[in-house]
């Protein structure tokens, strides 16, 4: 269904929309069918953690989104309800022009959607680890499927890149694609392709094995590797036809496996 709403959450932990370090989370969610909710209540003080009394924590919004203008049911500074066009850059990008950003002082924007499960394992080790200091533009996993490229599930960019003209031009011209395949070649490889191609560093923590997507092919390993994410597609398609797929319940946590089965439940019954 190409028009679902869609929630945009932009998200910090004190009433700042700017702070020296850390700027924004955009955050994005389908109404109704996928969603984080208890996933990231014990994920959500590991993905704060810089702390200090001047520095604002980042969170992943929780997302009841029955209840999705609601803003302060997320803790949110804002949260839009638009109807899903253009999937998770359209979204994006009416949301940096919506809140203005980025600001002068905005150091870093981190952007994610809500197509994985977690985070299932400490993520706070893990964003310490992406320094904006040696790459520009940080992934978790990178993919050469199709073209070689940073997976968008969870983007962080670095003060270099943020006040580029590069950045600018890309989400000046990211206009809406109505088509998920189109949306991959045109904006997810296209970032990464443009950020390169200006000279601007890009690193993905875990680093693609093979020329599979790695969100399917190496999922394992991935896990016992400490990556804190599960493909949604992986569980509720098993596009790849993996036979060993329900041993994902034995490497993630049972408060988590109880979540994503709940969650599971709804997209069949949708």
């Amino acid at each position: 269904m190409l028009f679902r709403s869609e929630t945009v959450v932009f998200r910090l932990r004190r009433q700042h929309y700017v702070t020296r370090d850390i700027a924004v989370a955009v955050d994005v969610h389908f109404h109704g069918i996928a969603r984080y909710e208890a996933l990231d209540v014990e994920g959500k003080e590991r993905f704060g953690a810089r702390g200090g009394s001047e520095e604002a924590e980042l969170q992943v919004a929780r997302s009841e989104l029955w209840n999705a203008v609601e803003v302060p049911a997320y803790e949110s500074e804002a949260a839009f309800v638009r109807f899903n066009i253009g999937m998770d850059f359209g979204a994006w990008r009416m949301a940096l022009r919506r809140l203005n950003l980025p600001r002068p002082d905005t150091r870093r924007i981190l952007l994610i959607n809500d197509s994985v499960y977690g985070p299932v394992a400490p993520l706070q080790p893990l964003l310490e680890r992406m320094d904006t200091d040696t790459a520009d533009l940080w992934g978790m996993t990178d993919s050469r499927e199709i073209a070689w490229h940073v997976q968008s599930y969870f983007l962080l960019a670095g003060p270099r890149l943020i006040h580029s003209a590069t950045w600018r031009r890309f989400w000046a011209m990211a206009v809406p694609l109505p088509w998920r395949r189109w949306v991959i070649r045109r904006h997810e490889i296209g970032l990464s392709r443009r950020v390169v191609a200006d000279g601007f560093t890009t690193r993905a923590l875990f680093p693609a094995r093979s020329g599979a997507n790695p969100m399917f092919a190496d999922w394992r390993e991935l896990l016992s590797d400490g990556f804190p994410f599960l493909k949604r597609e992986l569980l509720r398609d098993n596009p790849t036809a993996d036979p060993g797929i329900a041993a994902w319940r034995q490497l993630v946590a049972e408060p988590f496996v109880r979540e994503i089965e709940r969650d599971l439940g709804r997209w069949k019954k949708s």
